[in-house]
C-alpha cells in the first residue's frame, strides 16, 4: 500500500524550492561571487600558459644533421 505525501510535507517541498531560488540569485548578485569566478579562471588560464610554456621549452630539440659536402 503506497502512502500519499502529507500536506505538510508538499509545503515543505515547496519552500524548499523557494529558498534555493532565493539563495541562488542573492549569490549571484553579489560582487565577491563574481570577482571569485573570474579569478579562479585568470589562475586557472595563467596555470595552463605556465605549463604550455615550460613543456615547449623542455622539449628536446632534434638534432641537425651534418650533410657530407
Amino acid at each position: 500500500m503506497a502512502t500519499t505525501p502529507t500536506r505538510s510535507s508538499l509545503l515543505g517541498r515547496h519552500n524548499l524550492g523557494t529558498v534555493v531560488s532565493f539563495e541562488f540569485i542573492r549569490t549571484i548578485k553579489k560582487r565577491r561571487f563574481w570577482i571569485a569566478t573570474l579569478a579562479i579562471l585568470v589562475v586557472m588560464a595563467i596555470i595552463f600558459v605556465l605549463v604550455f610554456t615550460s613543456d615547449s621549452s623542455t622539449r628536446p630539440q632534434p638534432k641537425r644533421r651534418r650533410t657530407p659536402h
